[in-house]
């Protein structure tokens, strides 16, 4: 509930899908495939930042994802929020492994927020 307004208050456009897979630099530019865009959704750019976290997180990118956290700092516990949350949402698809790595970055992320 204390993250609602923050999250309300920055409605905006959104990838939906941005991690490093989605990604790609070519000739000197970035470019961002695959969105996963609808009028109907709940977007938000805090949003992005988690699934790119959570994707830095999880391929082990720790400069990349610390870079960004930095960057955001004013927004950290929002953006570690919306971190946690990609976790919790792909843990029913992970195999063992990933589940437990999923498992320790939820208690992590859990414990930094509290």
């Amino acid at each position: 509930k204390k993250f609602a307004a923050v999250f309300d208050c920055n409605r905006s456009f959104s990838h939906g899908d941005l991690t490093i897979d989605n990604i790609i630099y070519k000739n000197d530019k970035l470019y961002l495939i695959d969105p996963n865009y609808s009028d109907d959704l709940y977007s938000s750019y805090i949003l992005d930042i988690g699934k790119l976290l959570h994707s830095f997180n999880r391929y082990n990118r720790t400069l990349e994802y610390n870079t960004l956290l930095n960057y955001y700092a004013d927004i950290k516990n929002e953006c570690l929020l919306a971190e946690l949350s990609h976790w919790i949402r792909i843990y029913k698809y992970a195999n063992e492994e990933l589940r437990k790595i999923t498992v320790n970055k939820i208690k992590e992320l859990y414990g930094l927020l509290r």
